[in-house]
Order: structure tokens, then sequence, then C-alpha cells
């Protein structure tokens, strides 16, 4: 007999294992842009512009650039100046060099597609990067606040410390997706689907014009964890703002949740 098939699954949007619940993370791979080809259980597309040297490279440019403005408004002034001003001498001239990482001008429109969507995810893939430490210092900052009540004696139940607040360095992971559906479909393979977990995101795409209807786990998955429900649906090619004309027609979506009891 045959071993069954399943198509490739990519998580979505996030990149980073510490992003996705862990009792999901087995079920999809995640996309790596390039940063690391030694990383295991992800997704490394084979189309990719830039290898993993020019991409890390990459990522220093666009950090050395960041780091010449003092003040972020700075950084949005230069952002709406023309063009031909940023032609100089000076350490401007990295935003060319960052829009197109000094490729020939002659490139194909898909080639410079392509290296956008990597750019595009690279600077994405630090960003989670930088989430998920934050996260940890605010797990840290949350267990000291804790020890530090306990020394000193105070019950959070009592009336004279009722109001006082233990501030959460960040709250939420929680950011809009819609502009990295593109890049992900641009680097994944036509054939795949997307998997997702979360009421937000879930609903977000329904009401982009998502229908979700109930899914056989056979269907997709070896393995299926016990107590999660899989619904599928499809992102529909008249859906402009998420991917231009372009980019593959339709696009599979995957969300698991959690079954009612």
């Amino acid at each position: 007999m045959m071993n069954k098939k399943y198509p490739v699954i990519v998580h979505f949007p996030y990149m980073l294992q510490a992003m996705v619940p862990e009792p999901v993370r087995h079920l999809a791979k995640f996309l790596n842009p390039g940063i690391d080809e030694s990383l295991s259980g992800t997704y490394t597309p084979d189309n990719l512009f830039l290898d993993q040297k020019e991409a890390k490279s990459f990522l220093t440019q666009c950090s050395e650039f960041g780091e010449q403005f003092k003040k972020p408004s700075d950084m949005a002034w230069h952002g709406v100046k023309k063009t031909d001003d940023f032609y100089s001498d000076t350490s401007l001239a990295l935003r060319w060099e960052i829009s197109t990482y000094g490729q020939d001008n002659k490139m194909s429109q898909e080639d410079h597609d392509l290296l956008k969507a990597q750019q595009l995810m690279l600077l994405e893939y630090v960003y989670e990067q930088r989430v998920t430490e934050l996260q940890d210092i605010n797990s840290s900052l949350g267990q000291s606040w804790q020890e530090f009540d306990q020394a000193l004696g105070i019950e959070r139940d009592d009336e004279l410390f009722k109001d006082l607040e233990r501030g959460a360095v960040l709250t939420s992971s929680y950011h809009n997706f819609r502009k990295f559906i593109w890049a992900f479909t641009r680097l994944v393979q036509d054939d795949a689907c997307f998997l997702i977990s979360g009421d937000e995101i879930q609903a977000e795409l329904e009401d982009m014009g998502v229908d979700w209807i109930t899914a056989s786990p056979e269907k997709y998955f070896s393995v299926f964890p016990e107590g999660m429900n899989l619904v599928s649906g499809t992102l529909k090619p008249w859906t402009r703002n998420a991917f231009p004309d372009h980019y593959k027609e339709f696009v599979c979506f995957l969300s698991v949740s959690q079954a009612s009891k």
C-alpha cells in the first residue's frame, strides 16, 4: 500500500514557533525566508532571491540605515522625500541599496517581486524575534513581581492593594497580517495550504471573503491532536486588497481551534 501524500502546510502569518500555540506547532512547517539554512521544521522556498549571506547583509544594512536617525520622525520625513533627493554621497543612498540590494536594474518583474517578498519576510522575521524577546521579559517580570509581593507580604485580594498595577511589557502579539498574504503566496508553492490558529485571524479572513467549512483532518494530516476542530476556506481571486493580480488566484487556509466541551 502506497503512503498517502499530504499537501504542504505552512504556518501563517508567523514564522517563529514561539508565536504559535504549542499543540499545533507540529501540524505545519514554519516559513524560512532565508535567514538560517540549519533551522528544523521549516519550509525553505526553492526560489529565494537572496542566499543566507546576502539576506543577513540586507538586514545589517536596514539596521544601519535606521540607526542614523535620532528620532522616528526624521526617518518618516525622509520617507516622503522625492526619490531623486536620496541620490547623494551620504548614507541616505542606502535607501536604494535596501530596496534593490544592488541587483541588476534589468531584472524581470517576477524577480523584482520575489526579492521584495523575501525582503519583507526577512524584516518580519526579525520583528517576531524582538516580540518573543519582549514576551520572555514580560514573563520574567511577572514572576519577579509575584516574588516581590510575596516577600513584602502583599495579598492581592487585600483591599489596600486592589488598585496596585503591575503593567505588562507586551499584552498581544497580534498584528495586521494582510500585507503578508501576497509575500507568503509569492514564496510558497502554489498547492500549499496556510494554517492559522486564533479567532481574530479567522474572523478577519472571513471578513475578507473566506467561507469556512468543516474539514476532515485525515485529508491534511497523518496525525491530528484530539480535542481540536479543523475548518478550511479559500481566499478568492477578486480579493484584490489581499494580493496583486499577478499572484496566485486562490489561497487555501486551514484554521485549527479547541473543540467546545
